[in-house]
This record gives C-alpha cells, sequence and structure tokens, in this order.
C-alpha cells in the first residue's frame, strides 16, 4: 500500500483519528436523534473516546508492532511526544462529557470498554509473542464490529427512560454491526498479505475476491435492514428521510469496498472508506432536517 495523505491539514485529521472520531460522533448523534433523546454529550463522549482508544492503539503498536502504512508511522514517529498528550485529554473530555449520568452509562458501556482495552492492549505471551483480542483467529475484525455497534446504538438507549422496544435496538445494532463489519473486510484485504496465518481473517479464509462480495453483501444487508426499520420500526422524533437518505451512502460503500485491495493508498482507506463513517450519519441529519 502506497500513497500517503501529503496535506499536513488532512494527515493530521486522519492520523491523530479525529476523522474516525467525527464518524463516531456523528453515527451516536444520528441514532439518538432518529430513536432516543438528542443527549449531545453522548456524542462527544463517543468522539473523543474513539480518538482515545485508538490513539492508545497506534502509540502502543508503535512500539510492540508495525503500524500499517508508513505515512502513519512516520507521522506518530514525528509527534511522538504530542501523541500521548493527544490520548489524555481526549479520555477526560470522554470522562468529563458523561459525569453527569455515568450511573446509565458505565453499565451498558463496561464491556465495549472491556473489549476495546483488551483489543488494544498488547501482552507478551510465552515465547514473548504480543498477544491480545485482535489476534484471536477469526475474531479480528468481528470485535470492532461489535464495539462500534454497541456504542452507536446502545450509548443512546442508556438515556431512555420508560419502557424500550426492541425491534429498532435490534435493527439498528444490525445496520452498525453489518456496516462496521463490512469495511473492516475491506481493511483486512488491504493487511491480507501482512497478517499473520493464524487470525484466519475472512480474506485468508476465502480470498479477496470471496471477501469483497461478502462485505457488498453485508451493505446490501444494512439496505435491507434500514428498509425494515422505515417499514416496521419508524424514527420517532424525525422523518424517514433520516434513515432513507443513509442508504445512498451505504450504496456508495458498498461499491468502495469491492474496489479495495493491498495496492489502494492511504488516502483511499484512511479518508474515503473511513469516511463513509461521517458521511452515512451526515445523509441521515440531512434527511432529518429537511
Amino acid at each position: 500500500m502506497s500513497g500517503g495523505l501529503r496535506h499536513p491539514v488532512l494527515r493530521a485529521l486522519v492520523y491523530s483519528h479525529v476523522w474516525l472520531g467525527l464518524g463516531a460522533a456523528l453515527q451516536v448523534s444520528w441514532i439518538d436523534r432518529l430513536y432516543f433523546t438528542s443527549e449531545w454529550r453522548l456524542a462527544l463522549f463517543a468522539g473523543s473516546g474513539t480518538v482515545a482508544i485508538y490513539g492508545l492503539m497506534r502509540a502502543l503498536r508503535a512500539h510492540f508492532g508495525p503500524i500499517a502504512g508508513p505515512g502513519l508511522l512516520q507521522w506518530y514517529d514525528a509527534n511522538r511526544r504530542w501523541v500521548p498528550v493527544m490520548v489524555v485529554v481526549a479520555a477526560v473530555v470522554a470522562t468529563l462529557s458523561v459525569r453527569p449520568f455515568l450511573d446509565r452509562v458505565v453499565p451498558v458501556m463496561f464491556f465495549p470498554a472491556l473489549i476495546s482495552v483488551a483489543y488494544v492492549l498488547p501482552m507478551r505471551a510465552v515465547e514473548g509473542r504480543v498477544a491480545g483480542l485482535r489476534r484471536v483467529p477469526f475474531m479480528k475484525s468481528i470485535w470492532i464490529a461489535v464495539v462500534w455497534a454497541s456504542v452507536a446504538v446502545l450509548l443512546p438507549l442508556s438515556m431512555l427512560v420508560g419502557p424500550i422496544d426492541a425491534w429498532p435496538v435490534l435493527l439498528l445494532f444490525g445496520v452498525e454491526a453489518c456496516f462496521v463489519y463490512a469495511l473492516m473486510i475491506a481493511f483486512d484485504i488491504r493487511d491480507h498479505e501482512h497478517d499473520p496465518a493464524f487470525l484466519r481473517t475472512l480474506p485468508q479464509l476465502v480470498g479477496e475476491r470471496v471477501a469483497k462480495r461478502c462485505s457488498a453483501a453485508l451493505m446490501l444487508m444494512v439496505v435491507v435492514l434500514l428498509i425494515l426499520l422505515i417499514l416496521f420500526a419508524p424514527p420517532r422524533n424525525a422523518s424517514v428521510l433520516g434513515l432513507v437518505l443513509p442508504a445512498v451512502g451505504v450504496s456508495i460503500a458498498a461499491y468502495m469496498v469491492t474496489r479495495a485491495s493491498a495496492q489502494r493508498s492511504e488516502a483511499f482507506y484512511l479518508f474515503w472508506l473511513d469516511g463513509t463513517l461521517v458521511l452515512v450519519p451526515v445523509l441521515g441529519w440531512v434527511g432529518i432536517w429537511v
């Protein structure tokens, strides 16, 4: 993979994981606005927490293993002094943002947080090898999909008072899990040549061509789930356009995952493909506002 991001502002946005954090914040705010309480501090928690977790992961992997992409490695080397500061500030912001309702957030975020920490923290196993949840066979990308879906859906759900309708919760969880896992398959295709064989990622098991088809099929499933939401569990607080327009973004993402390969540039993966995490909820907000 070659073709790193060249503009310094774009490099800082992507390599610091602020771009991913923006995606997480928008995902939470979009779902929260459609079905739950519209508590803006939840989005701030999700965004800053994402920056903290991914920043910690990259900082640790710089010591314990390679970071995918020469541009990312160079950026972290050049900013090694400031990365810990960024991680600490983001973690503090995340904590303070939900301090008034920690009693609601902690129960639903405990296991996603535990998975995240176990995923990013490298542990020395026998014979000096680095172990962690990301090295569990078959599960490298599934962990990420589960955590993203949990944050995007269960975090807003934690603010809801009164009876809970299970169907929209389950369908929304399916939307987020399928969408993120489809994206992660594309990243596994990128890493196919470098991932250890024992990881048993989908491209390692079935090959890149079939993995692309599986990723596209998951995107199609996302559209189906959005349709089911529109028909059987429409938004409580906004127009169904808040679900219709995101399907356009999912379709764009479906095309992009079919173009994934190890030869694609860092910009393709870290800006454009990760950018679909921003695009889908932005289209959702457009549908809410019109």
